[in-house]
């Protein structure tokens, strides 16, 4: 495909998908970080698709259809959602390549504002104008997440908070989950202060049952006290 053509696409696409949800803020937007991805790749094969996918842990669900029905070039839309946040330009170089007769295979792309918008537009559910493909045809891992409300940031609360109990730095947490740690840091802060006070709490009554249990000796010395550890609010 010649960069004429190329642009003329993209523009078109620009234009299709900017109706459907899809964010189109060109400043920097390379540097621009993200989890929700619609790309337009001209990778027609569907197990050279799958196979980009497994290779990149950091996708965590994926849906892709190819448009080869349309009156323009065959391509394929994919839509990405990843476990921790990166640029575009990081999603464009995974789909990438070089074909057989070693030309370059480009992909486009652009983060996402509605997931369901750019989902129905995978068959043109919304685009009565345009050739309706079969939504069986979709290749997905997870359809749900794409057509319903999820509330993702709850997924990634388990991982943070667990990782802000094991001493992982603040600008590693930052690097790892990006937005949605920093827009919820002073809530993740609180939930683990709660966390290690509920666990005081429960550790300093065991120490008093264990406490209530030791027996006195005949000096009136409590048996195998020095071998109970005490709990972090009394030491």
């Amino acid at each position: 495909m010649t960069v004429k053509n190329a642009c003329k696409i993209l523009t078109v696409f620009h234009s299709q998908l900017k109706k459907i949800g899809v964010n189109m803020k060109n400043t920097k937007k390379n540097e621009l970080r993200s989890r929700d991805f619609s790309l337009i790749s001209y990778i027609l094969d569907t197990d050279t698709l799958i196979k980009i996918i497994n290779e990149h842990d950091n996708i965590k669900y994926y849906a892709f259809i190819v448009h080869d029905k349309d009156e323009k070039e065959p391509h394929t839309h994919i839509i990405l959602y990843v476990k921790n946040a990166i640029t575009q330009k990081n999603v464009r170089q995974w789909f990438t390549i070089i074909d057989e007769n070693g030309k370059t295979v480009n992909c486009l792309s652009e983060s996402v504002i509605s997931k369901k918008g750019v989902f129905d537009y995978l068959t043109h559910k919304n685009n009565s104008e345009k050739f309706q493909y079969n939504e069986n045809d979709i290749k997905t891992n997870f359809k749900e997440f794409f057509t319903e409300k999820i509330d993702e940031v709850f997924d990634n609360s388990v991982n943070i908070i667990d990782d802000i109990m094991n001493g992982v730095s603040t600008y590693t947490l930052v690097k790892r989950y990006g937005n949605a740690f920093v827009y919820h840091y002073s809530n993740y802060k609180a939930i683990v202060n709660t966390i290690l006070m509920e666990k005081r709490e429960v550790d300093c009554a065991n120490w008093r049952n264990e406490l209530d249990n030791l027996q006195v000796d005949c000096n009136g010395v409590l048996i195998g006290v020095e071998q109970l550890p005490l709990p972090l609010d009394l030491k």
